[in-house]
């Protein structure tokens, strides 16, 4: 690179001309390319990829305005929240993921909530997009409420360019492989010697029916069947969404059950067991070894515990969402995310281990 273009680079913000005389090809050439325009296929693959190096190494940034106002778009993508975690659950590496997204496609990211009254209107929601000024929406609502069947069904209607997150639909969506999961992780129970194991879910009066309530209940179910294990399903009932009541039905639940040595949680479960209810039995915490899920994993205890990445989930939103602002009336296959890896107690430290024997 020449000591006048690095001067540049300093000094100030790297131009198409700038790329133009630094690779020797016409600014039309170079515009064309970094933009991204129709015809692109025209040039060899060598100057495509003289021009991208040149201005990767000489820190070219789009005019995001500019490239706004020829392309009618705003090369932003709003993310759609609903105000309560029943409905919206945003874990720091989802909203890392979606920022890894957004820029990776030099696309700016909005965070947006409406009212249902709103989101269900049939003459607000067709001019959503111009109303926060979005190309397309992220739409982060993981339970299937009618509020959210008359979003999606509006959305389409509407040809508005929405991929769904963490939500199990018929298109347009990403989403966990949670049977697959409650499979695999009772297998590998099962398979290090854990029987007679049952099954945890305390399901609250407002709770949102997410789809890996029986998703996970149900691999559980087949692994137990396929393995010759007679499947105990406790779906414990809590009428407030409390950890006094929930700590209360369990202790309940346990006083029953003080035989068991395993058991599978759907999610915060076993914290409780561990927490509250063992120690009021004489018990300590590694007298019952869990099987958890996702972030419900227990960092200074050996347990089981299957993984699965927020931050994969939300590039590949993106990703599709930009598919989809291409060509709003196509309906995009869903994409079943699987989890990654299942952690054993093995995994935990020796001394620890150790110390517990």
């Amino acid at each position: 690179m020449s000591e006048i273009n690095l001067q540049k680079k300093k000094a100030g913000r790297c131009t198409l001309v700038d790329i133009a005389r630094e690779t020797g090809k016409s600014a039309q050439v170079v515009s064309k390319v970094l933009n991204g325009s129709t015809g692109t296929s025209a040039f060899s693959h060598e100057t495509r990829d003289v021009i991208m190096r040149a201005a990767k190494k000489m820190g070219y940034r789009r005019n995001s305005q500019a490239h706004s106002i020829r392309s009618g778009r705003t090369n932003t993508i709003g993310l759609l929240i609903d105000m309560t975690i029943e409905r919206s659950f945003l874990p720091v590496e989802f909203v890392q993921g979606l920022i890894e997204g957004a820029n990776k496609l030099e696309q700016s990211l909005k965070i947006d909530h409406y009212s249902d009254d709103f989101l269900i209107d049939d003459m607000f929601v067709p001019k959503m997009i111009r109303e926060i000024m979005v190309d397309g929406l992220i739409v982060a609502y993981h339970t299937n409420t009618e509020v959210v069947k008359q979003m999606n069904k509006l959305f389409r209607n509407a040809k508005i360019p929405a991929i769904w997150t963490n939500n199990k639909l018929d298109a347009d969506c990403v989403y966990i492989d949670d049977y697959k999961a409650g499979y695999d992780l009772t297998s590998k129970m099962l398979a290090d010697g854990y029987t007679d194991m049952p099954y945890i879910d305390i399901v609250y009066h407002q709770s949102t029916g997410h789809y890996s309530r029986e998703d996970r209940m149900n691999g559980y179910r087949q692994a137990m069947l396929d393995n010759h294990q007679e499947p105990k399903i406790h779906l414990l009932n809590s009428a407030l969404s409390l950890s006094a009541d929930a700590a209360k039905i369990l202790y309940e639940w346990y006083e029953k059950n003080q035989d068991i040595k395993s058991v599978v949680c759907y999610g915060s479960e076993y914290s409780l067991l561990v927490h509250t209810v063992l120690p009021l039995f004489s018990r300590k915490p590694w007298d019952l070894m869990p099987g958890v899920f996702g972030g419900n994993q227990l960092d200074s205890l050996p347990h089981y515990h299957i993984s699965a990445s927020h931050r994969k989930m939300a590039i590949k939103s993106v990703a599709m969402l930009s598919e989809k602002i291409d060509n709003p009336e196509k309906a995009i296959p869903p994409y079943c995310l699987e989890y990654e890896k299942i952690l054993t107690p093995a995994d935990f430290s020796q001394e620890f281990i150790e110390l517990v024997k």
